[in-house]
């Protein structure tokens, strides 16, 4: 088992200040990505309570568990992918291959079927589980970046810092939440995950984690988890990119072709 502290924190002033980057495949970061600390939510940094091997090939882009399996999407043109792996073994169950002209993004289930979105494309694809047939599509407008699944609502983030309100049996849009953190919007939301009430997303290239309360949009904390990879694994590596929770409660993190799947905790951050 690896444990350790995680990262340093920045200011959220920092992070509006920050044009918006284009979201495309590229090189690790230099260094730890920065976090986020302010006034009016708790700063945490995550600890490692159990590392879990993670195939490289995949671009991760949306990361939920059902019924016991994992199912994640991998994004790329001509290479994007659907899966249902056995957890914790790894083994993949099923795949789905995309067309060459789609670029897979995050996905959610809802009542025994799987929403997930495309980056330009316009369309959320539809499949059953756990077999993985398709079974319709969705038409909307914008890009597609995260998305997560209540009993009742669908949430999904574009980049910006606010998150749409879908319906799941129409994706008709319901209304929006904008994402605040000390006062300030919180931008660059990407992937996200929902459970009891709260949101949680990581900002696209920040390694940080916002826990978000659903119905209010404001940030309650952010956790750096900027640090899951030694310096050695960044190597082909890119952004973090996937939350999840496992059977037992735990949070279950990873990014774009990590060689690992990492549970963590919150903790406080070391005092200087």
């Amino acid at each position: 088992m690896r444990t350790f502290l995680l990262g340093a924190f920045v200011s959220i002033q920092a992070l509006t200040a920050c044009s918006s980057p284009e979201r495309v495949p590229g090189p690790a970061p230099a260094g730890d990505p920065p976090g986020v600390a302010g006034p009016g939510f708790e700063a945490w940094v995550a600890i490692i309570t159990d590392t879990l091997e993670h195939d490289r090939t995949m671009f991760t882009q949306g990361l939920c568990f059902y019924n016991g399996d994992i199912y994640e999407s991998s994004g790329g043109y001509g290479s994007s992918r659907l899966r249902r792996i056995a957890w914790p073994s790894m083994e993949i169950l099923d795949e789905v291959v995309l067309p060459d002209s789609l670029f897979a993004e995050g996905i959610a289930i809802v009542d025994d079927t799987l929403c997930m979105l495309t980056w330009r494309e316009g369309t959320a694809l539809r499949f059953t589980v756990p077999d993985l047939a398709r079974c319709g599509s969705f038409p909307y407008d914008g890009e597609g970046w995260g998305l997560a699944a209540s009993d009742s609502l669908l949430y999904m983030s574009d980049g910006s810092g606010t998150i749409a309100l879908r319906d799941p049996s129409t994706f008709g849009e319901l209304g929006s939440i904008e994402v605040r953190a000390g006062g300030s919007v919180a931008p660059f939301l990407n992937e996200l995950e929902y459970r009891d009430g709260v949101l949680y997303a990581n900002q696209w290239g920040l390694g940080t984690i916002l826990a978000i309360d659903a119905s209010t949009g404001r940030v309650a904390s952010v956790m750096d988890a900027s640090g899951l990879l030694d310096p050695s694994e960044w190597s082909g590596a890119d952004v973090l990119n996937g939350i999840a929770f496992d059977p037992g409660g735990r949070m279950i993190l990873t990014g774009k072709c990590w060689p690992w799947m990492f549970a963590v905790e919150p903790v406080t951050p070391p005092r200087n």
